[in-house]
């Protein structure tokens, strides 16, 4: 039996097919808006803001705030500007106490002792969408653990930062090819140098090259350096079994108060440690009077705490020429995103994981 099928019928067909394809697409199209991640819109202007100082410039009035919610955490509501040359990122947050000297060796009970941890907030960029699970989980896909050095006094370990690792298969060239660029605010240091800690999140090259390591490690590395790191901790011994003592103190005069930030200037060796007192202060941090060098410095920033609150804000190239880092291109003809995720301490807490949200451009001038 053959079956005839009029041109008229055909194109009833035909209209209703594409009716049906138009329908679901629409219906993709409004599901994936409804469940995108929280969008952050970087406004073009002409010339970028300040970063820095008592109060944040004006110019940030241009730019939407967008809240960012982390599970166990205050929200971080973004605001985002650009130039030609420049990103601009401001962050805003909740914290009940300025924590910004981190980890004040404190002595007690015949032992030296770390405090907590300073305040800091991390971005992390996916570059070419090649974290896998990133655009729907944000920094969650990474496993995040204190990273410590053992210790033989009271005080059990003294915690060095924390790793941020992804396990990867040695045979996936996919998985292998994960990076992300972090940016690292401590807000402590970051205020003293006026910069935040350019990283990358990649593959550990020593374990991968090594034919006993089955799997592999990607890690956070600071990015390339030119000279010296600015900042020295001090604790005696860092690299043996037992760094639980603090290895430099104050000239005569200096307080953890009056002196929080010392320079290798301000401190001298302990030459005899039976002279502390029950609640002496020393600190962990002592600052070279440098700055990061090299593509690691390439993050301008600043933090501003005020009335139970902090400001954050940052600045970059949005091309730095540098391999370690994202690019970002606005387009003249339309809006570009690309996927980025917050982690933020707060009140000495451990670092809580954000989720994923999008940094949007909107068309740049022609």
């Amino acid at each position: 039996m053959v079956f005839t099928v009029s041109r008229r019928a055909w194109v009833i067909a035909t209209i209703i097919l594409g009716a049906i394809v138009a329908v679901g697409v629409a219906a993709y199209t409004i599901q994936w808006f409804l469940s995108r991640p929280p969008t952050v819109v970087a406004r073009y202007v002409s010339k970028g803001p300040s970063i820095g100082g008592s109060k944040s410039d004006p110019l940030w009035n241009k730019a939407t705030p967008q809240a960012v919610k982390i599970e166990s955490a205050p929200d971080v509501v973004f605001q985002a500007l650009y130039t030609k040359e420049k990103v601009f990122i401001r962050a805003v947050y909740e914290d009940a106490t300025k924590d910004d000297v981190s980890q004040i060796w404190t002595y007690g009970n015949g032992a030296w002792t770390n405090g907590r941890a300073g305040d800091l907030l991390v971005l992390m960029f996916n570059i070419n969408d090649s974290v896998k699970g990133f655009d729907e989980r944000g920094s969650k896909v990474i496993t995040l653990e204190p990273k410590t050095k053992r210790d033989v006094s009271p005080g059990g370990s003294l915690q060095l930062g924390w790793s941020f690792y992804i396990n990867a298969d040695k045979k996936d060239k996919t998985s292998l090819a994960q990076r992300a660029d972090v940016w690292f605010m401590g807000v402590g240091v970051s205020n003293k140098l006026g910069q935040a800690v350019d990283e990358v999140f990649q593959i550990n090259p020593m374990r991968s090259r090594s034919p006993y390591v089955l799997s592999t490690l990607i890690e956070v590395y600071p990015d390339a350096l030119t000279g010296s790191w600015p900042v020295t901790i001090n604790a005696r011994d860092i690299h043996k079994l037992a760094p639980g003592q603090p290895r430099d103190m104050y000239r005569i005069g200096g307080t953890i108060e009056t002196l929080p930030y010392p320079k290798v200037t301000d401190m001298i060796p302990i030459t005899d440690y039976a002279g502390f007192k029950n609640g002496d202060n020393l600190p962990f941090i002592i600052f070279k009077g440098e700055s990061w060098r090299g593509s690691v410095g390439d993050i301008e920033a600043h933090a501003r705490w005020e009335k139970g609150r902090w400001t954050v804000e940052m600045a970059r190239k949005l091309d730095t020429r540098h391999g370690d880092d994202i690019v970002f291109k606005p387009d003249p003809s339309g809006t570009v995103w690309y996927y980025f995720s917050p982690l933020v301490r707060t009140d000495g807490q451990r670092v809580r994981q954000g989720p994923s949200a999008i940094l949007e451009f909107e068309p740049a001038p022609r």
